[in-house]
């Protein structure tokens, strides 16, 4: 443990606020962890409004694409056949894209779940190895009971409004202008 932590420690370097490194790395908060282009690199986050009951998670990466049984039509396959036939799984879109230029796919399903229904949809944007077409990746996990309690406060997106805020955040998809 303690090689690991020194070997990332010697990568480390200090850059000064708004300084835009010319070397190869990951920028952090007023610094640069010096890389390989070679070696991956994973962003996430993500935010969450319960008071609405939905989730939205964004992941950016430099791995390089997929293989074809690896990406997102591949996998939602896999997990449907696994379900099977009676899982109540609907799928509400699949669809190939082009999103800021790039070859993407989609997948939009309502799922069963103990007294409600869940909205899943996810994007994935196919890149390379460069920091220059990273893949994206988002999706957006919305909620809402099959009866709603009286005494529950929270206000559920319907899924025509869930529909129309995972829209707008695939259209909202784009490079940053002059950042490469």
């Amino acid at each position: 443990m303690e090689s690991l932590i020194a070997d990332i420690a010697s990568k480390l370097t200090p850059r000064a606020v708004g300084a835009i490194p010319t070397s190869d790395g990951a920028c952090i908060a007023d610094g640069l962890l010096r890389r390989k282009p070679e070696e991956a690199e994973t962003f996430s986050g993500g935010a969450r409004d319960q008071s609405l009951s939905w989730t939205l998670n964004f992941t950016s990466e430099t791995r390089g694409d997929y293989a074809p049984n690896e990406r997102l039509f591949a996998r939602v396959d896999r997990a449907i056949a696994m379900a099977g036939s009676g899982s109540g799984i609907k799928t509400l879109r699949r669809a190939t894209l082009t999103v800021a230029g790039r070859s993407a796919q989609e997948y939009v399903a309502l799922y069963p779940e103990k007294g409600g229904t869940i909205f899943d949809a996810k994007l994935e944007t196919y890149g390379t190895r460069s920091p220059m077409s990273p893949m994206v990746k988002l999706s957006l996990e919305v909620g809402w009971p099959d009866k709603q309690n009286p005494q529950d406060p929270r206000k559920f997106l319907t899924q025509e409004q869930a529909l129309e805020l995972w829209d707008a955040i695939v259209k909202s998809v784009g490079l940053r202008p002059g950042a490469f």
